[in-house]
C-alpha cells in the first residue's frame, strides 16, 4: 500500500506593499468623514432603542438586560449586546445623539477596516482598498452604520469572523477558528439566529480548504461549536434563570421567555412570516411579516434596489466564475475558499433574511392582527412620566392610533392584544400605580 498523499504546505503571506498603510488610513479617514458628517442630524435615530441606551445610563441592571426602560419592566424585542455599547457611551459621554450614533459610525469604519484585512490577506492591498470603498460606498451600509439599530455590530462582528476564518484556514488554526465561533457567538448577542446566517459558508469553507486531514477539520468544527454555543448562550442561560419576578419581562415574546424570542418572533419567524411577538402581527405566506417577504427576488425590489441591488449581478457572476475557474484547482485553493466563505454569506442571506430597514413605511393598526384579549387601562392613575412612558411605548410597538386617546386626556385605552401584551401592560401599571391588576385592567376572552 502506497504512502498517504502529503498535506499541502501551509498558507505564507508575501509583504504588503510600501503604499497600502498610507491607503488604508486614507480610506478609513474618508469613511469616518462620510460616517459621521452631519450625524447629529438623525436625532434620536430608532426612539425605541434610544429609550434603552438612556434606561441603561441609569441602571445597571436595565443595561445588562437591555431594558426600554430604567424601571426595569420590559426589554426591547433584541439581546442587548449593541445596547452595552451604546449605553457605555452614554454614561460616559451623556445621552445625546452622538453618544448613541458615533459608536455605530466608528464600528462602520471599523467593519471596513477589518474587510480590507481579511481580502489583503490572499489577494493583495488593491483588491483590499476595492472591497473596502465598496463596502463603505454602498448606500445601505452608510444607512445601516449612521443608525442605532443593532445591524452596525452585527456586521461587524460577522466581518471579524470573517477575517478570524480566513486566518484558519490559512495554517488550520483551531485558536482563530475558536476565535471566529466567539465572536459569532456575540453577534448572536446582537441579533439572535440572524448572525448564524454566515455559518454554512464558514463551514464549509474550513472542510473544503484548511491544509490539515478530514479527521481533524471535523474535531476542530466540534469545539468551535461548542465555543460557539457557549457565547451565544451565557446571556440567555441567565435570563431563563434569573427569577422572573425581578427581571424585565422578555419584549418581543409571548411567555415572558428569551427562547420564545429566539425561536419565534426574532428566529424563524423572521424566516416564515409568523411573527407572533410583534404587535403588528406576521403575514406568512408569500406576503411576508412585518419586515416583507424572504427571497432572492426581494433583493431586486423597488425598496432596495438603490441600496444595494444595483451590486449584486456583479457580485454573483463574479461567484459563478470564481467556482468555475477554480474547479480544478487543488483542495486548498484560496480563489474557491473565498468564493465560498464570501458567495455562502450572500446567497444564504439573500435566501432567508426579509426586509428590514427599506420596508419601514409606516406600520398597520395594532387591532388589524391582534388576538387574545381585549381590556380596558385606566391609565388616569399614572404619575406624568410614566404616563409618558406608555406613549412612547404605544408609539414605537405602532400603536400610533391610539395616541390620540391619550393625548386628548381620556381616562381609559381599549386595547386588543395577545395575552403576552396583556401581562406586559398589567405590570406597567401595577409598578407605576402601586394598584392591583383588576383596579386598572379589565379583561375578558374574546
Amino acid at each position: 500500500m502506497g504512502a498517504a498523499p502529503p498535506l499541502p504546505t501551509p498558507f505564507e503571506r508575501p509583504a504588503d506593499p510600501r503604499w497600502a498603510r498610507p491607503a488604508l488610513i486614507v480610506l478609513l479617514a474618508a469613511t469616518a468623514v462620510l460616517y459621521l458628517w452631519g450625524l447629529g442630524a438623525s436625532g434620536w435615530a430608532n426612539s425605541f432603542y434610544s429609550a434603552a441606551v438612556q434606561a441603561g445610563s441609569q441602571s445597571w441592571k436595565a443595561l445588562f438586560f437591555g431594558s426600554f426602560d430604567a424601571a426595569n419592566l420590559i426589554t426591547v424585542d433584541k439581546p442587548p449586546a449593541s445596547l452595552w455599547v451604546m449605553g457605555l457611551s452614554a454614561r460616559l459621554f451623556g445621552v445625546n445623539a452622538w453618544s448613541i450614533l458615533a459608536p455605530q459610525a466608528l464600528m462602520g469604519v471599523a467593519t471596513v477596516g477589518v474587510l480590507y484585512a481579511a481580502v489583503l490577506r490572499w489577494f493583495g492591498a488593491v483588491a483590499g482598498l476595492i472591497a473596502g470603498a465598496a463596502l463603505a460606498l454602498t448606500p445601505v451600509a452608510t444607512l445601516m452604520f449612521r443608525f442605532n439599530n443593532p445591524d452596525a455590530m452585527l456586521v461587524l462582528l460577522m466581518t471579524i469572523g470573517a477575517y478570524a476564518m480566513v486566518r484558519a484556514v490559512e495554517k488550520a488554526s483551531t485558536r482563530w477558528l475558536l476565535i471566529s465561533a466567539a465572536v459569532i457567538g456575540l453577534a448572536f448577542l446582537t441579533k439572535m439566529l440572524q448572525a448564524y446566517l454566515v455559518l454554512p459558508g464558514f463551514v464549509f469553507m474550513y472542510l473544503v480548504a484548511a491544509p490539515t486531514s478530514l479527521r481533524r477539520r471535523f474535531g476542530q468544527l466540534f469545539g468551535a461549536l461548542g465555543v460557539l454555543l457557549v457565547s451565544s448562550g451565557w446571556w440567555v442561560a441567565v435570563v431563563e434563570l434569573w427569577p422572573a419576578g425581578s427581571r424585565p419581562f422578555v419584549g418581543g415574546s409571548q411567555n415572558n421567555s428569551v427562547l420564545d424570542l429566539l425561536f419565534g418572533y426574532n428566529g424563524f419567524g423572521r424566516l416564515t412570516g409568523n411573527e407572533d411577538g410583534s404587535v403588528t402581527g406576521g403575514g406568512g405566506g408569500n406576503v411576508g411579516g412585518r419586515w416583507g417577504q424572504t427571497g432572492l427576488t426581494r433583493m431586486f425590489s423597488s425598496e432596495f434596489g438603490g441600496q444595494v441591488a444595483w451590486l449584486l449581478p456583479a457580485a454573483l457572476i463574479l461567484f459563478v466564475a470564481m467556482v468555475a475557474i477554480s474547479l480544478r484547482a487543488p483542495r486548498t485553493d484560496r480563489l474557491r475558499a473565498s468564493a465560498i466563505l464570501w458567495g455562502g454569506w450572500l446567497v444564504v442571506t439573500a435566501l432567508v433574511e426579509p426586509q428590514d430597514y427599506a420596508s419601514q413605511k409606516g406600520k398597520p393598526e395594532a387591532l388589524a392582527h391582534c388576538s387574545g384579549h381585549v381590556f380596558d387601562i385606566d391609565y388616569s392613575v399614572l404619575p406624568p412620566a410614566e404616563l409618558e412612558c406608555l406613549r412612547f411605548v404605544l408609539s414605537d410597538l405602532g400603536w400610533e392610533g391610539y395616541l390620540g386617546f391619550v393625548e386628548d386626556g381620556m381616562d381609559s385605552l381599549h386595547i386588543g392584544c395577545s395575552p403576552g401584551a396583556r401581562e406586559f401592560f398589567t405590570k406597567v401599571f401595577q409598578e407605576a400605580a402601586g394598584k392591583a391588576a383588576g383596579d386598572i385592567v379589565e379583561g375578558e376572552g374574546k
